[in-house]
């Protein structure tokens, strides 16, 4: 069975083997309390994926406050994999897998801010390819130092495979 709702909305009664956040649990507000919920969701062999934008120190020493994931006010907290460590650890819920998947968006995302483009512009990437101030090579190289750094665990966002302890 799916069901698509707030996860306040679900009773406690319920048992769920998989809760999937997709780049949702950074536009969320109160993360400790969904995180309680959601362990109180998990069947015991229940899994949780979280896939969201992670801050590290090579991402801020390139792009500071220019890194398009802070995406502000739309996301109301980003995490470190410390950050997100802790607080899981307060909750009892555990980190089986991370995978760490950026794309090119980090980079043209980024640099388009350093230069002044928002990411709506016309001449942005994501909205007009034609239009933009890169080149399709220039995309194809942000795609391999994406996947460089992924392999480095330097990525800016991750999927985290959670269970309980």
């Amino acid at each position: 069975m799916y069901k698509k709702k707030n996860i306040h909305q679900i009773s406690k009664s319920e048992e769920f083997d998989l809760i999937l956040f997709d780049h949702s649990f950074e536009h969320l507000i109160d993360q400790s309390e969904i995180l309680n919920k959601v362990h109180d969701l998990l069947s015991p062999d229940g899994t949780c994926i979280i896939a969201m934008p992670v801050k590290n120190d090579y991402i801020w020493d390139i792009y500071g406050v220019n890194w398009v994931q802070i995406d502000a006010p739309r996301h109301i907290l980003l995490h470190t994999r410390e950050s997100f460590d802790i607080l899981l650890g307060k909750i009892g819920l555990k980190i089986q897998e991370v995978i760490y998947d950026s794309d090119e968006f980090f980079f043209y995302g980024s640099e388009q801010y350093k230069r002044g483009i928002a990411l709506m512009d016309g001449k942005s990437y994501l909205i007009n390819p034609k239009k933009s101030i890169f080149t399709k090579k220039e995309i194809g190289e942000f795609r391999k130092k994406a996947l460089l750094l992924n392999n480095k665990n330097l990525g800016d966002q991750c999927i985290f495979i959670l269970n309980k302890k």
